[in-house]
């Protein structure tokens, strides 16, 4: 199937771009770029699971299951267009409660202190009234916003309206080489030089789980790597701890490479298997394609795939805000609440100042 690149400098294409409750699209801005890309299918009705063959937009759940790989044809990729989408659904959903939170926090620290696991990726919901927002209104500001993330407004009937603005990779294919990083640890721009950033000792523990998954992992697959030394990453108004690794391609298919790298540490915990079972028991809500990934996969020649973080769901009344943190024995629960209110404070803004849809 052909692909369709249009030019919005051409005025003949300066035309929004209408989608219904019942169809696919995505719109997309890589790390560091200024332009956009709005991607849907011919029949734009969503149909299709991902095949490994055409060129698409692909997104994948917290939870993998045998068809929650979908993908976004990309029969169609317009740059820079504008869009119109009117949210018609509501979610059924909760904000988690303060109590609620410290009473599982507390839990999963005692756990922890036993030695039943080193460390749980536990998220919380926060759900904000919000009727009739302007999708490509509440777009452009998170463009605006977050130039050196991944910048992300996707629908998929069934799935719901998803965006988000995220600076974790799980995989990307550079020249001859693939692309993975470990991520960990979150801290607020106070005007320190980016070179003289301090990380505590719970951070830099994170780090160190993250990196032992990822080698271990490439380990697995026999594949031979680079590592970085470890560096602060700027992601908007946050920083993290950062570590690089350049991956051999040698036959290594991209989609089973991030199959194996998906979900790691960071989204659950360590050891992998205990965590992904007390998310199971201590997270109140299903987290959907929340730590997820997404991204585009040939299209344009790009392979890159997003972890799906500082996001949110949309209805027709609410946003919907996913926020998690790492839990160690050395957490404090009311520390870890006040750090998920910090990672919302981006996207509240955004809201607060986004106008209503016409």
């Amino acid at each position: 199937m052909p692909v369709y690149i249009y030019d919005m400098e051409d005025e003949s294409n300066e035309i929004k771009r209408i989608f219904r409750a019942t169809e696919a699209f995505v719109a997309y801005s890589l790390p560091g770029e200024s332009d956009y890309y709005l991607v849907f299918q011919d029949d734009r009705a969503y149909t299709t699971l991902f095949d490994g063959q055409s060129s698409a937009f692909v997104v994948d759940s917290f939870s993998k299951t045998t068809d929650s790989l979908r993908a976004i044809r990309a029969d169609h990729v317009m740059q820079n267009t504008p869009f119109q989408f009117e949210l018609t659904e509501s979610i059924d959903i909760s904000s988690t409660s303060y109590s609620d939170y410290m009473s599982d926090v507390t839990k999963i620290i005692s756990d922890i202190r036993s030695g039943e696991y080193d460390k749980l990726v536990y998220s919380k919901i926060k759900k904000v009234a919000q009727e009739r927002t302007d999708i490509f209104a509440l777009f452009e500001q998170l463009l605006t916003s977050r130039m050196s993330a991944f910048v992300f407004c996707y629908h998929i009937p069934g799935s719901g309206l998803w965006m988000g603005a995220t600076p974790e990779v799980l995989l990307s294919k550079g020249d001859g080489y693939y692309h993975t990083m470990a991520l960990a640890g979150t801290q607020y721009d106070s005007g320190v030089p980016v070179s003289q950033t301090v990380w505590g000792e719970k951070e830099i523990a994170e780090q160190a789980f993250l990196k032992d998954f990822v080698k271990n992992k490439l380990a697995i697959a026999n594949l031979s790597y680079e590592e970085s030394e470890d560096y602060t990453l700027v992601a908007g108004p946050v920083r993290h701890i950062a570590t690089d690794y350049h991956i051999s391609t040698d036959g290594v298919d991209f989609m089973r490479l991030a199959q194996l790298l998906h979900p790691g540490p960071a989204i659950s915990g360590m050891p992998q298997g205990a965590a992904m079972k007390k998310i199971k028991k201590y997270e109140r809500h299903d987290r959907q394609d929340y730590t997820g990934y997404l991204g585009p996969v040939g299209i344009n020649g790009a392979q890159r795939l997003f972890i799906n973080l500082r996001s949110m769901q949309l209805s027709r009344d609410a946003a919907i805000l996913y926020l998690g943190g790492g839990i160690t024995a050395d957490s404090d629960p009311a520390a870890e609440w006040e750090e998920t209110e910090d990672k919302a404070s981006t996207l509240l803004s955004i809201l607060q100042h986004c106008p209503a849809n016409s």
